[in-house]
Parts: C-alpha cells; sequence; structure tokens
C-alpha cells in the first residue's frame, strides 16, 4: 500500500465516524465561541455554545472569555 492510498484510506474512515447530529454536538459541554456583535448599536462580545445557542454577552473579549471559563468552558474566538 503506498502512502497516499494509506492517508487516503485513513481519511474514508474518519469522515464515516460522525454523523450530522454527533458532528454538531460536538464540543456542546466544553467550548464557547466569543464573537464580536452588535446590541442595539454597541459593539459587545457574544458567548456561543458549539451549537450556536447564545449563551450570554459581555462588554469586551476579555469578559467573554472569563464568562466562559467561570462556566467550565474553553472559550474560543471567532472573528
Amino acid at each position: 500500500m503506498t502512502r497516499a492510498t494509506h492517508d487516503s484510506d485513513r481519511h474514508s474512515a474518519v469522515r464515516g465516524t460522525f454523523g450530522a447530529d454527533e458532528l454538531a454536538a460536538w464540543g456542546l459541554n466544553e467550548i464557547a465561541y466569543v464573537k464580536p456583535i452588535l446590541v442595539d448599536g454597541d459593539s459587545a462580545y457574544g458567548i456561543y455554545s458549539a451549537d450556536g445557542l447564545q449563551l450570554g454577552v459581555a462588554a469586551d473579549a476579555d469578559a467573554a472569555e472569563a464568562a466562559a471559563r467561570h462556566n467550565d468552558l474553553y472559550p474560543l474566538r471567532v472573528h
């Protein structure tokens, strides 16, 4: 087996392991996405779960990340 075939087989196996529902729930209880938003025309930072549910709003990115960590979530910034 060539390396290219081996890598292709490995990637095919990985693609087949997650269904759409499983992929959507991946990181649901572990990750919080932090992104800039507007609230009533003012800049703020939204905190979102992996499935897109808004969990909260903070005045700045550092406060949003701190809130995520306080709730045992790993914050990731989205631009």
